[in-house]
């Protein structure tokens, strides 16, 4: 189990929703040189994403505060939903479930 599907060891029976970032350059290189789909690179890298940080809505805006205290990029990247699967939208490209 490798990059996004990491995700289900905390979310478990539930699913998630992603908008995901534009991931860095080389991953590019990576799907070209190596004729990979979209999909399989969500599966196997973090697409550039280092950490997940799970919290509750009512918490998100304390939680990015505290991030941006630390010097660090933040962003929301999805939500948890009822129902199973990793849906993630990527940017200019298609909708894939994981």
């Amino acid at each position: 189990m490798g990059g996004f599907t990491k995700l289900r060891r905390v979310i478990g029976d539930l699913g998630a929703e992603l908008e995901v970032p534009e991931p860095p350059c080389i991953f590019k290189v990576i799907k070209d040189s190596g004729n990979i789909e979209w999909s399989e690179m969500y599966r196997v890298f973090n697409m550039g994403v280092g950490l997940v940080v799970f919290t509750s809505e009512e918490y998100a805006k304390e939680v990015a505060r505290m991030i941006e205290t630390l010097g660090l990029n933040h962003w929301v990247l999805g939500r948890v939903i009822n129902g199973g699967g990793i849906d993630i939208l990527i940017p200019g490209g298609p909708r894939i479930r994981l």
